[in-house]
């Protein structure tokens, strides 16, 4: 077992779950993951968020711009897998960069989600489901993103999952967090 913990509004919440990656926790299809063992929302929401912040942040840290993540619970969520996810995040990303790589950063905490779910995803399947309102971009993730590609999405994939044991590693790490900041000119990303 590892123990994901994330700062919390001014108190550590500590929260135990499978290694991702072997045992993965997919509220929508309910594959992979041991049935008999009772769904915590408020787990798969915290790692999820984790992940999903790690992967902006990793991505950023691959383009050479410094970052820092913050994870902290949602007054609006809701443990309903319909409703909001009960923590938030955010990447702050502190450089600039060309759009191909705002675009990139933009996709990859999505795509980062995808792959905790399914480690054999495939770029075009992620494509697809965003194209179709099937999986969704946070509105600054959009942002960023712009007007992707399937090969951008490729391509997003593939750095996710060379990047993927430091995104875990990251998303693990008490408090998840980037490079260190600096205060020239800062774009943030959030879900």
């Amino acid at each position: 077992m590892n123990e994901l913990i994330a700062t919390c509004r001014e108190h550590r919440v500590a929260v135990s779950f499978r290694q991702w990656g072997k045992d993965k926790f997919n509220p929508d299809r309910g594959e992979g993951r041991d049935l008999n063992m009772p769904f915590n929302v408020r787990e798969h929401d915290l790692g999820i968020v984790c992940i999903h912040e790690s992967a902006h942040s990793v991505l950023a840290g691959h383009f050479k711009m410094p970052s820092s993540v913050h994870v902290s619970e949602n007054s609006n969520g809701s443990p309903d897998l319909d409703g909001e996810r009960l923590f938030q995040g955010s990447c702050t990303i502190f450089s600039d960069g060309d759009a191909h790589q705002w675009s990139i950063i933009g996709l990859a905490g999505t795509v980062a989600e995808q792959v905790a779910y399914e480690e054999d995803v495939v770029g075009f399947e992620i494509f697809e489901a965003l194209e179709v309102g099937d999986l969704e971009l946070s509105a600054l993730d959009q942002a960023l993103a712009g007007q992707y590609s399937p090969e951008d999405v490729e391509e997003c994939l593939a750095l996710v999952r060379q990047h993927w044991s430091v995104i875990l590693a990251r998303a693990e790490s008490p408090c998840p967090r980037g490079d260190r900041p600096s205060r020239d000119g800062s774009r943030p990303t959030s879900r």
